[in-house]
This record gives structure tokens, sequence and C-alpha cells, in this order.
């Protein structure tokens, strides 16, 4: 199974968590319906059940985020990105803690049928080694990966708003570098990611997440 850390969420009235329509903080499941998922597969499913997880730094991972559900956000922009952001911070903080996430999944499935890699790591060969070691693959000898382009952004730190027809809505919003730091300044954050460095032997201050 290979899945996006948004599926880990289920939001009240919502589909665009951990951000919302309006600004407001949406509710944060603590058994959200993947992990019921999970536990029926590898209850029914005669085949052992592995799960790749990339996970991101906060900051560019909440700023990519909101550019792809801008469309569905009531009124998409610099200010409310900010806003949004904060919101997170101060109420569904522990949704940005990666390392509970994969916490849980190894509880349900066991450390060695969960590959956890941070997506900044992806430009080396390593990466795509362990991946191919994970699921029993064989690596192509040529390295013949193409990375795809960004569609969401526009420039460092720049991120593109999907306004769909929606009238003084501005083209693009800045994630800053008071925002990035504020984020992976924040205590706990800091925690939760040296956390995940441990579980899955990475020195993740090497790619900035702390």
């Amino acid at each position: 199974l290979i899945f996006s850390n948004e599926a880990l969420v289920k939001p009240s009235g919502v589909s665009v968590a951990p951000f919302s329509y309006n600004s407001t903080f949406p509710y944060i499941s603590d058994h959200p319906s993947i992990f019921r998922f999970i536990k029926f597969m590898t209850s029914n499913y005669p085949y052992k059940v592995k799960i790749i997880i990339i996970v991101r730094r906060q900051p560019e991972w909440l700023a990519s985020f909101y550019s792809r559900v801008s469309s569905r956000i009531t009124k998409p922009s610099q200010q409310d990105f900010e806003k949004q952001v904060k919101n997170i911070l101060t109420n569904n903080k522990q949704y940005l803690f990666w390392s509970l996430w994969v916490e849980k999944l190894i509880s349900l499935i066991g450390s060695e049928n969960v590959l956890c890699m941070p997506m900044e790591m992806m430009g080396q060969k390593t990466y795509w080694k362990n991946i191919c070691d994970f699921i029993g693959g064989k690596e192509d000898e040529h390295n013949n990966i193409q990375e795809k382009r960004n569609t969401y952004s526009l420039g460092r730190n720049i991120y593109k708003i999907d306004h769909q027809n929606k009238k003084e809505t501005s083209p693009s919003f800045l994630l800053s570098d008071n925002l990035i730091d504020e984020i992976l300044d924040d205590k706990e954050i800091v925690i939760a990611n040296k956390n995940l460095g441990k579980m899955i032997g990475e020195d993740l201050s090497k790619y900035g997440y702390y």
C-alpha cells in the first residue's frame, strides 16, 4: 500500500484537512478510516501487507497542500494561508507529528512492513534502493528516473492559488522564512521530527527538519 499522509486524517465536514474552507480548524480523528482499512487488509488479504509512506518537511508540505486544495477554500490568500497555519499550530499540531502516524502504522503491521522516508532524499540513489529492497524489486541499473515538475510551486517558496474563477483572489502566496522558522522551531515539532529520525534511522537534520 502506498498512500499520502492526508489519508491518515478524517476531517469533520470538510475534505481539505488540516485546512478548512473558512479558516476554522477541522476535527482531526484519532481513529481515521485508513487504519480500519489496514486492519481489514491484514485480516483478510492472503499476502503480507507492506506500507510505504513518504513524508516532507512540515512547512513545504503545508504550503504545497494548501495550494492543491485552494480551489475548495472560500477565500484563499496569503493572509488566509498564514491564519490557517497558525490555527493548525494552535489547535491541531499533532497532525504534523509524522512520528505518531508512523508509530501507529508500525503498531498495526510491524516495523518490518513499514518503510518511511523523507521526500527530500528522493534525488539520492539510496532512496530508490530502499524502495526496491523493501518491495523485493530490481533497481533500474541505468538509474533512468526523471523528476516530475512541481505543479504547485511557482518558484522558491512561492505557491500558486487555484482560484477557480473566484473574484478578488491573489494568484499566489509566499511561504515566508519567518513562517518556516515558526513551524520548525516549535518545540513539539522538533521533538516529533527527532523521534521520527530515530524510528526510520535517518538524520533528518540533513534535510532541515530541525
